[in-house]
């Protein structure tokens, strides 16, 4: 039933929001582009590792290294993403009253800038949704990502983390960050049913236009798949269910496993997502060309006459 109510919610957002339909033609069109980069020969994915961007232990709900566990596998930059979420000592994300945002322990949490970089973008004014745990989002929103930043760590490599709170980036653009300096808090704005955190790397700056990098993360905790067992470990991935934190100065210096050989290979678009995309940005073309005749046609010949009249 909760997806259900999110695909609905996004399908209203995506074709009545004139936001909604402009940023879904971005992103079918970039789409498109970042496709066919993916099937162009001769590409490398860049060698950089990453801290998770929070404090304290928290569980991937969505996204992996595979078809399966993907947070999106057919959307080429969030191939490689994640959602986390913070759970308190009860087993729950929430204490209270489970439809208001401040209710999760994730909301207002401090976000953590995962390597050293300079901050390219920043946004901050789009509200939070206040209707958490219905499995809707924000239907007024005017940016999917919510509150966003964008960090260059280095030629290829763009880290994004978004539905932050709103006013609550402590950078702006320009900056320079540290690995682990707080760059602001935790939200619920944009196409977030909950507070959490999404974070991915892209090898372009532009959101629309990137593939997605897979996330060698280093020097973490990580409690593989809900198991009470964790282990240290100075390179590895993480997937679905897992649960992670950043380790202390004084532990990164104990013996720690190392799980860096495992090859991820290149994220390729599939010739079928390419058609899709192809299909829905003419779609939402079309649709754009009745919304002016049906809506925003009569409305400016309405004006005119009143402008006439006077």
């Amino acid at each position: 039933m909760m997806y259900f109510k999110y695909f609905a919610s996004v399908f209203v957002w995506q074709f009545l929001n004139p936001f909604g339909i402009w940023q879904s033609i971005l992103q079918n069109g970039g789409q498109i582009i970042a496709i066919l980069r993916s099937r162009m020969p001769k590409r490398e994915i860049p060698s950089f590792s990453m801290s998770l961007p929070f404090n304290g232990y928290w569980k991937v709900v969505n996204g992996g290294t595979d078809k399966l566990t993907s947070h999106s596998w057919n959307i080429m930059s969030q191939r490689y993403a994640y959602d986390f979420i913070y759970y308190g000592k009860n087993g729950t994300g929430y204490m209270g009253n489970a439809k208001k945002a401040e209710s999760y322990y994730a909301f207002n949490q401090d976000v953590l800038a995962p390597a050293d970089g300079t901050i390219i973008k920043v946004r901050h004014n789009i509200r939070d949704h206040t209707h958490a745990g219905t499995g809707t989002i924000d239907l007024l929103t005017r940016d999917m990502r919510g509150n966003y930043l964008i960090i260059c760590h280095g030629e290829g490599v763009y880290s994004l983390i978004a539905h932050l709170k709103k006013n609550s980036c402590k950078v702006r653009q320009g900056d320079f960050v540290k690995r682990g300096q707080v760059i602001g808090k935790c939200g619920n704005s944009g196409h977030s049913t909950q507070p959490h955190i999404h974070f991915h790397v892209q090898d372009k700056p532009n959101f629309y236009l990137a593939i997605g990098l897979p996330i060698l993360f280093q020097n973490i905790e990580v409690e593989h798949n809900s198991s009470s067992i964790s282990k240290k470990i100075t390179n590895g991935y993480i997937s679905k269910n897992d649960s992670g934190r950043n380790l202390t100065p004084d532990e990164e210096n104990e013996e720690l496993l190392n799980e860096s050989a495992r090859k991820i290979p290149l994220a390729k678009g599939e010739l079928f997502s390419l058609l899709t995309s192809f299909l829905n940005v003419l779609g939402l073309l079309v649709w754009l060309f009745f919304l002016f005749i049906w809506l925003f046609q009569p409305a400016l010949k309405a004006f005119n006459l009143i402008i006439g009249v006077r």
